[in-house]
């Protein structure tokens, strides 16, 4: 057969499977086949390749039966109603399959991870069954006093989480057996749980030089920082701990403590104008409001209610 003659038959073909596509391939989508064409002084040839095939994401009867079976076997696994299932797997319809679901929950169960942990973390079960025991033995270095409180950790790409782990197991005999998160939220007085979110939202604070923490730490508590406001505003560990200091001295030296009574966090760290311009403010505030505690004891005894 002639060159010519062949690269008319391999055109045609191409031209007939993609306007049949959907009677020949009712599931498939087949996209654009693509095509070298080699030109020569006196023919044309069409070199076809390979389809590349994918399942339309359309619901068939097949699907829905998958999607019932994947709720259902999320209701029994996490003991929850079909409702509740139902919404946790439409926000997690992207990697949720009904075998991975079953083998990573009981990893999870397995190594301590209550099904309430699972649940606010169902994001763990992206991970298939080698990435999930990896993550979960680098966990178990971390020390924490209930590993479903740093779960949180475990959203770092892999090779930070190694890094950060490697770190920790040198941190920790320094820290009389705890990590910098549970170490922080014992001083603190918060939460570990919350302790490792908020590493989380501020990671600066897994990078933290350890001593600079400490003597911030120490700092914050002798000038009576409430810990709302610093759970609130962990910026202020970003900074040198010689900054901080010089800050607190220059507090002492303009009476910041007696107009402002209670030491905010970002006073440590702000600009020293936007500082003096608030205590000019809170000043006139002080005046104005004479005998009276507040603003609302104020305007009673203005309105002499």
């Amino acid at each position: 057969m002639s060159l010519n003659r062949l690269g008319i038959i391999r055109q045609s073909f191409v031209t007939m499977l993609i306007k049949n596509a959907d009677s020949l391939f009712p599931k498939f989508i087949l996209s654009k086949p693509s095509c070298r064409i080699i030109n020569l002084p006196w023919i044309i040839i069409r070199e076809l390749r390979l389809f590349s095939v994918e399942f339309k994401n359309n619901p068939t009867e097949t699907s829905n039966l998958n999607d019932e079976n994947t709720v259902e076997s999320l209701s029994n696994l996490l003991k929850c109603s079909i409702e509740e299932a139902t919404l946790v797997y439409n926000k997690n319809y992207n990697f949720l399959k009904n075998n991975t679901i079953i083998h990573s929950t009981t990893i999870l169960k397995q190594n301590g991870i209550k099904l309430s942990a699972i649940k606010e973390n169902f994001w763990l079960l992206k991970y298939d069954k080698g990435q999930l025991q990896s993550r979960l033995k680098l966990l178990k270095k971390w020390l924490f006093t209930n590993p479903n409180n740093g779960l949180s950790i475990l959203r770092l790409p892999f090779g930070q989480l190694m890094k950060y782990t490697l770190r920790t197991s040198e941190e920790i005999s320094s820290l009389d057996g705890k990590n910098r998160i549970t170490h922080f939220a014992s001083f603190v007085q918060c939460e570990e749980k919350r302790a490792c979110d908020l590493f989380m939202k501020y990671s600066f604070m897994l990078t933290v030089r350890l001593d600079s923490m400490k003597e911030i730490l120490h700092m914050l508590r002798a000038q009576g920082v409430l810990t709302e406001d610093l759970l609130n505003d962990l910026w202020l560990f970003r900074y040198r701990p010689q900054f901080i200091s010089e800050r607190i001295k220059l507090l002492d030296q303009i009476g910041a403590r007696e107009k402002c009574k209670i030491v905010k966090p970002w006073m440590l760290r702000c600009q020293e104008s936007v500082l003096n311009r608030y205590l000019e403010l809170r000043e006139g505030n002080i005046a104005a409001l004479g005998s009276c505690l507040n603003l609302r004891e104020l305007l009673s005894s203005e309105l002499a209610l």
